[in-house]
């Protein structure tokens, strides 16, 4: 029975992480819709706009950002549970350039987590950790 016990651990636990780091990809991708749509409503002059949400999921950022990014995300905490992403800061960046907005959002500037929209509309989403790497595109 221990030893059933142990198979089902063994191939359990792996699955559990991806779901988790699933659940980061979504929560970064929560946070690129909330700022494209954050600085589309808000109408930025060029310039590099940041929210940060700290480890325990509090919100901070740029005033000439920050209020519609929080019309459109909401008021929920967002933070991340995978073990490449946990303990880390979740950073928000819009550069806005000749009228033209690139959007980053990343894990802590560790690059663990990562998700940007390209020039051309596509989306890379991207989890990388010390053990190995997964990442898909969107």
């Amino acid at each position: 029975m221990a030893i059933l016990i142990g198979v089902i651990a063994l191939a359990v636990i792996p699955n559990i992480q991806r779901s988790r780091e699933s659940k980061d990809l979504t929560t970064l991708d929560n946070i690129m819709s909330a700022l494209n749509v954050a600085a589309a409503n808000a109408r930025l002059s060029d310039g590099t706009y940041t929210i940060t949400y700290d480890t325990s999921g509090n919100l901070t950022g740029s005033d000439d950002i920050l209020p519609k990014f929080k019309e459109s995300i909401g008021e929920g905490k967002q933070v991340l549970g995978s073990s490449a992403g946990k303990d880390h800061a979740i950073k928000g960046t819009v550069v806005v350039a000749s009228g033209v907005a690139t959007i980053t959002v990343e894990a802590d500037g560790a690059g663990n987590l990562s998700y940007t929209e390209k020039d051309d509309g596509s989306k890379d989403l991207k989890v990388t950790s010390t053990t190995g790497s997964s990442g898909a595109t969107s």
